[in-house]
C-alpha cells in the first residue's frame, strides 16, 4: 500500500506551497496598490489646494483703475503674482510660477525637478469694455497647467 502513494507527499506539499504563494501574493498587490492610490489621491487634493490658491490670489487681480501704480508695463513691477516675471498677473500670455510649487514634498519630492512645472495661461476673449479692446480690459480666460511626477 505504500508503494502505491510514492510521492503523494510531495504532491500535496507543492500545491500547499502554491496557494499559500498566491494568497500572500493577493494580499501584498491588495496593500501595494491600495498605498499608490493613497499617494495620487494625495497629490491630486495638493493639487487642486495648489490651484484653489492661485485661483484666489489672481481675484485680487480684477480691477478696472489702470492708472498710477496698479498696472505697469515694467517687468517686475506692478501686479504680479510672486515668482512671476510678466508684470500683471493677467497679462495675456504664459505666466510660470513654478516657485509656488517647487517646496513641495508631495508634488515635487525632487525639489524643483524639470519634471514639476506650475504655469497658467491668460488669453484675451474679447472686450469687457465699451470703449474697444486693450489689453487691461479686455475678458480673460485662464488655464492652468500643473505638472508633477507622479
Amino acid at each position: 500500500m505504500n508503494k502505491k502513494r510514492k510521492g503523494v507527499f510531495l504532491v500535496e506539499l507543492v500545491v500547499a506551497v502554491l496557494v499559500a504563494a498566491s494568497t500572500s501574493m493577493a494580499i501584498f498587490s491588495v496593500i501595494l496598490s491600495s498605498s499608490v492610490s493613497q499617494k495620487r489621491a494625495e497629490k491630486k487634493q495638493r493639487a487642486a489646494m495648489v490651484f484653489k490658491r492661485a485661483q484666489e490670489s489672481l481675484k485680487s487681480y480684477v480691477t478696472v483703475e489702470t492708472g498710477g501704480t496698479f498696472f505697469t508695463t515694467t517687468p517686475g513691477q506692478g501686479w504680479r503674482l510672486p515668482g512671476d516675471s510678466l508684470s500683471w498677473g493677467l497679462t495675456a500670455g504664459v505666466h510660470d510660477i513654478t516657485s509656488w510649487i517647487s517646496s513641495d514634498v508631495v508634488l515635487c519630492p525632487q525639489g524643483g525637478s524639470p519634471s514639476c512645472r506650475f504655469t497658467y495661461t491668460v488669453t484675451n476673449e474679447g472686450s469687457c469694455s465699451p470703449f474697444g479692446i486693450a489689453d487691461n480690459l479686455a475678458c480673460k480666460r485662464v488655464r492652468f497647467d500643473l505638472r508633477y511626477s507622479d
